[in-house]
């Protein structure tokens, strides 16, 4: 399994008696208060303990990007995402779709030809 919640009650401590509502009450427990020393993503974390203010700018840009429906995303300032618009613009009009395009760009530390090699093998 690959980034799995650690949460004792979704692993050794879990029992019926226990209940969905307890099980949500505990992941999103686990969402509002964040563990750098023991992360689901080391990097993030590294971000995370780096620079606090820039780290919320980021989870806030990636809140407004992947929570929005559609091309509403489009209105995202990009760089704030850490990829290039132009890059983006091209792909887009290559018909990938933007929340893809970004993410592939990513994955792919910008490189284009990567990311869309990304994109395609994803079809």
């Amino acid at each position: 399994m690959a980034n799995p919640i650690c949460l004792d009650i979704l692993r050794s401590e879990w029992t019926p008696v226990l209940g969905i509502t307890k099980a949500l009450l505990s992941v999103q427990q686990l969402l509002e208060s964040p563990e750098p020393d023991d992360p689901q993503d080391a990097v993030v974390a590294a971000h995370y303990k780096r620079d606090r203010r820039d780290f919320e700018r980021t989870a806030t840009a990636w809140t407004q990007f992947y929570a929005k429906a559609g091309d509403a995303a489009a209105d995202m300032d990009l760089e704030k995402l850490g990829v290039d618009a132009s890059a983006v613009q091209r792909l887009v009009e290559m018909g990938f779709a933007m929340a893809a395009v970004v993410r592939a760009l990513r994955q792919a530390q910008g490189n284009e030809d990567a990311a869309v090699e990304k994109l395609l093998s994803s079809m």
